[in-house]
């Protein structure tokens, strides 16, 4: 194995450069959500190439202080996605997501059609082929704080949003994210379905509909499972913040 250590060619005190990472081909995306380009903590994102060479550096073309751009990247194919959960388009806080093609070309502006202020649209972000997953995490789909997520295409149209059928409030779904060719994964980091905060995560299809719940067999109050998502193929593996993975298979 060999290794390069990669540093923003600007780095600076409290960048916070490395906090996200992406890769996806010969393309690597690394998140400095506290860069000051464009204001106090607005945010930036670098791309790499996989052996090592600075390809180009990712501002949001509106950025400003506050919106931590950078502090969620995606990257598959020639799609990039950065999340900026601090942008205030929709109110304080209420969050964006921007897409960029690989050569560091600026496509579209996302944004949550229903967004509200507090809602940190773009808190975690994730794209395979031509789908994009928005998380906001704070979002009150089916109560105060209970989070959704947000399907689009890769040209930045719309699909569906996402909530849990069984949502309530305080469930943070939407924590995190995770798609792969016709599915979706959507962690709900604070639900109590076996006691307070063990937490699950929710299968879909890239068309929006729901699938299936997921939860720890072993699942006790405080896990937080869903706190980290994957999926590929059939499999998804599920982190929680006890020390575990779950590693599950569906048909």
């Amino acid at each position: 194995m060999t290794t390069s250590k990669i540093t923003a060619p600007d780095g600076a005190e409290g960048d916070g450069f490395g906090s996200a990472v992406a890769v996806s081909g010969s393309s690597v995306v690394v998140g400095a959500k506290g860069d000051d380009d464009n204001g106090s903590s607005s945010g930036s994102a670098y791309l790499f190439h996989t052996d090592g060479a600075f390809e180009k550096k990712l501002t949001a073309p509106d950025g400003a202080g506050g919106d931590n751009f950078g502090l969620a990247v995606a990257v598959s194919g020639s799609s990039v996605v950065v999340g900026a959960p601090g942008d205030d388009d929709n109110g304080v806080s209420s969050g964006s997501a921007y897409l960029f093609h690989t050569n560091g070309a600026f496509v579209k502006k996302l944004t949550a059609p229903d967004g509200a202020g507090g809602d940190s649209f773009g808190s975690a972000v994730a794209v395979s082929g031509s789908s994009v997953v928005v998380g906001a995490v704070q979002n009150n789909a089916k109560g105060h704080r209970s989070g959704a997520a947000y399907l689009f295409n890769t040209d930045g149209a719309f699909v569906k949003k996402l909530a849990a059928p069984d949502g309530l409030a305080g469930d943070k779904f939407g924590f995190a994210v995770a798609v792969s060719g016709s599915f979706v994964v959507v962690g709900a980091a604070e639900d109590d379905n076996n006691g307070i905060g063990s937490a699950s995560a929710y299968l879909f299809h890239t068309d929006g509909v729901f699938v299936e719940k997921l939860a720890a067999p072993d699942g006790l109050a405080g896990d937080q499972f869903g706190y980290a998502v994957a999926v590929s193929g059939s499999s998804v593996v599920v982190g929680d913040k006890a020390e575990y993975a779950y590693l599950m298979s569906f048909a």
